[in-house]
């Protein structure tokens, strides 16, 4: 019968297999994102405008994602669309007036497959912007299975 395993050795091969440093970097990187394209929100300085969320739709496929945001009075010279790794980011500026101060929408839609940016593609037709974007087929997925035989048995 083998030796009864700490939490801390559990912790030391978690942090050696996940990479952890790597992890934190980039959960750095998409917070940095988050915090530029909200930047006027959050300091409270865009008091000209009126942020929404817009309603959207994801529909996951074999082949990835379709979703579907609805962004009336937008043109599509107002819409920004960005991808950082798996965290897509749209934001939208309309020209209607509401109380007097500007429509904008901003979108922060997490995935959980990879992404392939160079496939993927986006329309925007009568209001309703429709993304299309391509996953990698390969997925890698850590088990609780295998954490369970590697980790939690001696």
């Amino acid at each position: 019968m083998g030796r009864r395993r700490s939490i801390q050795d559990i912790f030391d091969d978690l942090d050696e297999d996940w990479q952890t440093d790597e992890i934190f970097e980039y959960m750095g990187e998409i917070l940095d994102d988050v915090s530029r394209a909200h930047h006027n929100a959050i300091l409270g300085l865009l008091e000209s405008c009126a942020i929404h969320r817009p309603a959207y739709e994801v529909e996951s496929t074999n082949s990835g994602y379709r979703i579907t945001i609805d962004l009336p009075y937008t043109r599509p010279e107002d819409i920004n669309i960005h991808l950082r790794e798996n965290v897509l980011f749209v934001t939208a500026v309309t020209q209607k007036q509401v109380r007097d101060r500007a429509m904008e929408f901003r979108l922060v839609l997490p995935l959980s497959r990879p992404v392939i940016k160079d496939a993927s593609r986006a329309r925007f037709v009568n209001g309703k912007l429709r993304i299309e974007l391509a996953v990698s087929p390969k997925e890698t997925h850590l088990s609780a299975g295998r954490l369970r035989k590697r980790y939690l048995t001696s």
